[in-house]
């Protein structure tokens, strides 16, 4: 079994990934890290971004700080719900974590959301995250 996230290279998927972390901790489980453009470049600004390499580094170093086991999946052109659901399923996670942004109900009605489709059809339990105000 493992901990599943998503994540996006800003405060949002920061925060999934130290939940994640600590999650991983406290039931000595490893970290698969699942990161996803889905479809639409890198250059996406308010939506997901394969991680560019030097945020790739930092990453990678404050998994490796943290003690836990992890892995780094980057899924190019697969939308992100479908890219966190599909990796839970192949591993058997115990868990999926995602960040949570503030949307509109109009921006949700017409695009559909991540987090909603995550939790109507994950197999496992799925802890949902809020970045703390300030700073990104």
């Amino acid at each position: 079994m493992s901990i599943v996230v998503g994540y996006v290279p800003n405060s949002i998927g920061r925060a999934a990934v130290l939940a994640a972390i600590e999650q991983a901790k406290a039931f000595d489980v490893p970290v698969v890290v699942v990161n996803t453009d889905s479809g639409r470049g890198t250059g996406a600004p308010d939506g997901p971004a394969l991680v560019e390499d030097t945020h790739l580094d930092v990453l990678r170093r404050t998994l490796e700080e943290s003690g836990v086991r992890s892995e780094v999946r980057q899924e190019p052109r697969q939308e992100p719900a479908e890219a966190l659901l599909d990796v839970a399923a192949q591993i058997g996670a115990r868990c999926i974590v995602i960040g949570l942004r503030p949307r509109s109900m109009v921006s949700k009605l017409l695009l559909g959301s991540t987090a909603q489709q995550v939790l109507l059809h994950a197999t496992c339990q799925v802890l949902v995250v809020k970045a703390e105000a300030g700073p990104a």
